[in-house]
């Protein structure tokens, strides 16, 4: 089937159907961006001093038809086009990257040169089945464990970087899930997200309950074939969000980025995070998280890392956050401000800035982009 008919095919169906069996919605959105590399010049044949531009748009289609009380159907469907001289950049960091894992293939390259790519990503496709207590839920899915507001050690499925301030769904994963509640505030959960490669399977099991008003997790888990043990809480001290994960591996297997490619090293292996928030009358919010990630091999050395966000609502249609984000061991940093504005129903403007001060290698390189993003909802 092509791409152009599989959109027909979501515009019809939302016009056929009744509003009580089908959801339809989506956003139309743009995002020009201008960025510098002030610490990774010549290398990748960009210049320090200059600016280079892309241009952003994405067309989104969800749809989620309700088949029966207890069935039912979603398929969120991403439509991107790319186009500049930053695309090259793009395309450095995906060849670095760690391979996705995806086991199904449901992703269209209709486009590419040098500098554009148009294409197409179906990024949730799952059936649900609800019966009394139990929940399964089987396809490409997002299975969020996390309790922490910006990094998630024990989110195995789904993770993602708190910088990735555009990418609002975040990835999902082709899984098997099964959710039983024994209670208003306990279940198991039990999760295998499959994958080709053996590296990215994971079979993994969490036990939720609350005492003393918080929310606890336990989890056990095959990850990147190791052993896998995790901890995680959610709760309050005094008004204010008090939350924490912990996960441990012997032996732990992990991707390292490297100019010729991601390679697979071994290691014990440490991480948590603790985090505080708090929102006061005036509306304004305060968080602040620390993150350890901890390798006991000498290819990578202990990594701790400290955020720090804000965000304020200056008048109903008027927001601003701010995050920052400091490696102490490097000390290089990364700076995230942002503004938005709602210009009428659905429709809102955002300027966002990442500006980060490091050298090449440290964790967040120097650089500094500026991105303008017009978003309409319908």
């Amino acid at each position: 089937m092509s791409v152009v008919k599989f959109l027909a095919i979501f515009v019809l169906i939302g016009n056929v159907f009744c509003q009580d069996d089908l959801e339809f919605s989506g956003y139309l959105k743009t995002l020009p961006t201008t960025s510098r590399f002030s610490s990774a010049p010549s290398l990748f044949g960009f210049s320090g001093d200059d600016y280079y531009g892309l241009i952003s748009a994405q067309l989104r289609f969800n749809l989620r038809y309700y088949a029966s009380p207890e069935f039912t159907v979603n398929a969120e469907l991403k439509n991107q086009v790319n186009h500049g001289d930053l695309f090259k950049w793009q395309q450095l960091l995906n060849a670095l990257s760690p391979p996705s894992g995806d086991y199904l293939d449901l992703d269209w390259d209709i486009y590419s040169d040098q500098e554009t790519l148009l294409k197409t990503r179906i990024d949730r496709l799952w059936g649900q089945y609800s019966n009394g207590n139990l929940l399964l839920t089987v396809g490409r899915q997002r299975i969020a464990w996390g309790t922490a507001l910006a990094w998630n050690p024990t989110d195995l499925f789904n993770p993602v970087s708190p910088l990735d301030f555009d990418n609002e769904e975040k990835n999902g994963a082709d899984a098997v899930r099964a959710q039983y509640y024994l209670g208003a505030t306990s279940k198991i959960d039990l999760a295998y997200k499959a994958s080709d490669d053996e590296m990215q399977r994971v079979y993994a099991a969490l036990i939720g309950f609350n005492y003393f008003d918080y929310d606890l997790n336990l989890i056990l888990a095959s990850y990147r074939q190791k052993l896998l043990m995790g901890f995680s809480w959610a709760g309050d001290i005094e008004g204010a969000g008090f939350r924490g994960e912990f996960v441990y591996s012997d032996g732990f297997n992990s991707y390292l980025t490297s100019f010729s490619g991601p390679k697979i090293i071994s290691g014990d292996f440490v991480s948590a995070v603790i985090s505080l928030d708090y929102t006061f009358e005036s509306s304004l919010y305060l968080q602040s998280e620390v993150l350890y990630n901890g390798y006991r091999i000498g290819l990578s050395g202990d990594k701790w890392s400290l955020l720090f966000g804000s965000a304020y609502q200056f008048t109903p249609l008027l927001n601003g956050n701010l995050t920052f984000i400091y490696n102490p061991l490097d000390f290089s940093h990364a700076f995230l401000p942002s503004l938005s504005y709602s210009l009428v129903t659905n429709l809102d403007l955002s300027l966002v800035a990442l500006i980060s001060s490091g050298d090449l290698f440290d964790e967040y390189p120097g650089s500094d982009s500026w991105y303008l993003r017009l978003k309409w909802s319908f």
